[in-house]
């Protein structure tokens, strides 16, 4: 079957426009491919400097292990944030027949189910090495429980801890945040974290206490 004229003018302007559009992909496509190459520069500028800051804090850290009292004060610190304080605040509160006490340690359960979660997925997902693995001449001073670095668990189980106790109990809370931040930094100056892994885990336990002012008692 012929074409007719107004066929024909039909298909060469559908030719002409699918030219024109191809065309326009393929540059837009390039613009893209551009800015994604670009974004991926700056973000590995960032993580550099990120990194380089890291070892320059650890590499400070490691210096002040030669100061006598350090060390046994970090391992000290470091037992102090294996998570042993916060259950036996549960048991207590569980054990006091005050309501206050018992909503207290629901809270607190619940929190801290919430945030070894997060953590766990966390952890196990972005799988950051600890710094003996990676720097050269770098060693831990103890053995840590698991494999990954990055975010600090004790930390973050410590300072959830002190900030769930602050909102109740200001001054016992202020006490227990100072602690919070000696945890973390006792596990920089034993070798089994970066600065910014304590940085990260401080700020998730914060996150998740801020849950509780969603859960009066």
């Amino acid at each position: 079957m012929s074409m007719s004229i107004f066929d024909r003018i039909e298909q060469r302007q559908w030719g002409i426009r699918h030219r024109q559009t191809s065309h326009i992909i393929k540059r837009t496509s390039k613009l893209h491919l551009k800015v994604i190459l670009a974004s991926d520069t700056a973000f590995m500028k960032i993580l550099n400097m990120l990194q380089q800051a890291d070892c320059g804090l650890l590499q400070w850290t490691f210096v002040q292990r030669e100061r006598r009292l350090v060390i046994p004060a970090a391992r000290m610190l470091s037992r102090m944030g294996d998570g042993y304080l916060p259950v036996l605040t549960i048991l207590v509160c569980f054990s006091i027949s005050n309501p206050f006490y018992r909503q207290l340690a629901w809270q607190l359960t619940l929190l801290f189910l919430i945030e070894r979660f997060i953590y766990f997925v966390a952890k196990n997902t972005l799988r950051r090495q600890r710094p003996a693995e990676t720097l050269n001449s770098f060693t831990a001073l103890v053995v840590a429980s698991d494999k990954f670095s990055f975010p600090s668990g004790h930390t973050s189980a410590a300072t959830l801890y002190a900030a769930i106790i602050y909102q109740h109990f200001p001054i016992l809370g202020a006490c227990l945040l100072l602690w919070a931040a000696g945890v973390g930094a006792s596990r920089v100056i034993l070798g089994v974290h970066y600065p910014s892994d304590i940085l990260a885990g401080a700020s998730l336990g914060l996150s998740i206490a801020c849950l509780e002012l969603t859960m009066p008692l």
